[in-house]
Order: structure tokens, then C-alpha cells, then sequence
């Protein structure tokens, strides 16, 4: 296997294995362990002489747009240096649109300017962050309609497809302390399996998970009232673990 810059990719044995138990009611997923190496994926934080190339460009033509900013600064002999040379991330539009406002702001709002962007941000998407906590313990949970429509189901699925998964990412965040939780489903509508509820944790103590299923169980409730589907022991059955991490907490909530 070659990369794409021409050299020979070697693969490293990390050690870590997962399993994946199939039977007749659902599924099992089993993740030994984490990660502790770099991830050969797409990239989404900048090493701080990117960031440094970025910002000195913005700050030298703070009236250039995101569009102008991808395309290249605009000179006397035709475009300039685009951001996207500087990293891949910017070829995301959305990306380029966010930057230049930190660059600009700076740090001078502090904690403020945080949590007035984070009210208007539920403010313009209600709804979408279904349980918040901010302290020691730090989860910010978030769904929206359509993922909150998945977790209740008209029946029995065929096959290996019912129940819902969870499991974390590591180093998603800049802040490597903080881990994304994500719980899954299987979609028959789309043929897939789709997140029904993202989780921003500031850490992965039992604490931390045992709000992200809090969570995850109400949703199932307020789901099934909507629909005026009977609550019953049955709707949680398919909430599978991973861990010895997540199957304690998620059990304190049952």
C-alpha cells in the first residue's frame, strides 16, 4: 500500500483488538483497551505553525472573504496563497468561515463571549442540545429530531440490526481529556447504521457516562410518549455496552 505522496505505507501492529459477538436478538461490539498512537485519519486540529500561517494571512486582509480566503488572496499578479495550502481542513468552506472569527476576537470575551455564542447557538437550533451540565463533570448532550426518531422502532429488525451501540472517541477534541460519546443505531430506513445522540464529556469517569445515558434513556421516553408507544423495560433492552466504563454507570440509570 502506497501513500498518496508516493511512499510505502508500513502497518504497525498496535496490539488492540476488537470483537463483534452476533445472536439472534442483536448485537455485541467489544473494544479491548484505547488507542494511545496517532490515527491515520482525516485531519482536524492545526499544529500551531499552521494556525500561525493561517491567522497571518487573515490579519493581513481582514475584509477578504471565506470564499476569497480558499481561492487566494487576491494580489497584483492574480491569486495569492490559498489557506488550503496550508492544510487540508480548509478545503472545508465551513472551516474557513469559523477561523477568522477566533483570529478576530481573540481572547479578549473570555469565558463570556463562550457562553454567549453557545445561547445562541441552542437559541437558533432549540432542541438540539437535550441535556446540559457544566462543572467538575462537563456533558453537553446533543440530537436532533430525526436521530431522536430512530430510537424507537416499529418492531424487530431482521438480522444482526437491533439495539443501540455506544462507544467514545478519543483525542476528537483539542482538549485530549475531553472524548466524544456517540451511540448508534441501525437505520431501516437508510439501510445503516446512524448516531442517535452525540455527547461533548470533559472527561471518561463513570460520572460522564452515566449522564450520557441518562440522557439517552429519557430521549427513548420522550420518543415513545410522542408516538404514544407504552414505556416498557422492553424499549431499553437493546441499549448495548462496551465496557466495563460504560456498563456500570448505564446501569445505575437503569
Amino acid at each position: 500500500m502506497k501513500c498518496q505522496c508516493g511512499a510505502k505505507l508500513q502497518h504497525e501492529d498496535c496490539g488492540i483488538v476488537s470483537e463483534l459477538w452476533k445472536y439472534d436478538g442483536g448485537i455485541h461490539y467489544i473494544h479491548c483497551d484505547y488507542h494511545h498512537h496517532a490515527c491515520p485519519t482525516h485531519i482536524l486540529h492545526l499544529s500551531p505553525d499552521q494556525r500561525a500561517r493561517f491567522d497571518a494571512i487573515v490579519t493581513a486582509n481582514p475584509k477578504v472573504r471565506p470564499l476569497g480566503l480558499l481561492v487566494g488572496v487576491p494580489g497584483l499578479h492574480g491569486p495569492e496563497e490559498s489557506v488550503a495550502e496550508i492544510s487540508d481542513i480548509f478545503l472545508n468552506s465551513d472551516r474557513i468561515c469559523k477561523e477568522p472569527q477566533r483570529v478576530k476576537k481573540g481572547n479578549s470575551q473570555g469565558g463570556d463571549g463562550f457562553l454567549a455564542e453557545f445561547a445562541k447557538f441552542a437559541s437558533d437550533h432549540p432542541g438540539f442540545v437535550i441535556y446540559l451540565q457544566m462543572g467538575e463533570v462537563t456533558v453537553i448532550v446533543m440530537q436532533s429530531a430525526f436521530m431522536a426518531s430512530q430510537l424507537v422502532k416499529n418492531g424487530i429488525l431482521e438480522g444482526a440490526a437491533n439495539g443501540l451501540i455506544s462507544d467514545a472517541a478519543h483525542r476528537f477534541w483539542l482538549n485530549h481529556n475531553s472524548i466524544l460519546i456517540v451511540t448508534s443505531c441501525h437505520s431501516p430506513q437508510l439501510f445503516c447504521w446512524v448516531p442517535v445522540i452525540f455527547t461533548y464529556s470533559n472527561g471518561s469517569s463513570a460520572e460522564h457516562y452515566k449522564l450520557h445515558f441518562l440522557a439517552l434513556l429519557q430521549s427513548i421516553c420522550h420518543e415513545a410518549e410522542k408516538r404514544e408507544v407504552p414505556i416498557t423495560d422492553d424499549l431499553f433492552a437493546g441499549v448495548v455496552d462496551f465496557s466495563e466504563a460504560d456498563f456500570n454507570p448505564m446501569m445505575e440509570e437503569v
